[in-house]
């Protein structure tokens, strides 16, 4: 929440799509207008093979809290532009200035304790995928959490499900990614 809400609008949105969908940096800043299908829910977003680090395309979700910050950067930009990215050079310049960036908030907010033994830190923008990961894990298991993150090591088994059982299971795990929001007990009754 802390480093969420110390970000610009631009890589609050950013953080949001991280966190609530298991992304990778470079996968994140690559996405257009084109990868989102809005009007779902949850919202889908389809990663083509040239998008994604295993060259294999994929399916994934954002939160509803995740969309509330996008959609208001997706208004005013052509269907194929790369609107998360912060400036006009290449994508991986943007994913490492990015990581710099991150570098610079997290020590500004003092959260700079590193793994014993070693130079990286704790706090690193890895550890929204990281903590979708887990998230995603602990709920539905390892292979859907890998499904959905683009890790190599999955079992196909989730992309042979059913289009809405997909859906379903990322509805009920959604409300482990909220930052800000708190789902009411009403809401959860009707999850439930």
């Amino acid at each position: 929440k802390k480093i969420v809400s110390n970000a610009t609008v631009k890589r609050r949105a950013l953080y949001y799509v991280l966190i609530t969908s298991g992304m990778r940096l470079g996968e994140a800043l690559s996405l257009t207008k084109e990868n989102f299908h809005i009007d779902e829910s949850p919202v889908r977003i389809t990663l083509n093979a040239k998008q994604t680090k295993t060259k294999k395309g994929r399916e994934c979700y954002i939160s509803k809290e995740a969309v509330e910050k996008i959609k208001p950067l997706m208004e005013n930009v052509s269907d194929d532009e790369m609107f998360l990215k912060q400036s006009n050079l290449s994508l991986l310049h943007n994913v490492a200035n990015e990581d710099r960036i991150f570098g610079y908030m997290r020590t500004k907010l003092g959260f700079t304790q590193k793994y014993p033994n070693s130079v990286r830190y704790v706090v690193n923008i890895h550890s929204m995928r990281a903590y979708f990961h887990t998230k995603a894990s602990l709920k539905h298991g390892t292979e859907y959490a890998n499904a959905l993150d683009g890790h190599g090591a999955y079992l196909k088994q989730y992309y042979r499900e059913d289009p809405k059982e997909r859906a379903q299971k990322y509805l009920e795990l959604q409300s482990e990614l909220f930052i800000e929001w708190k789902q009411l007990e009403t809401e959860k009754t009707k999850d439930k």
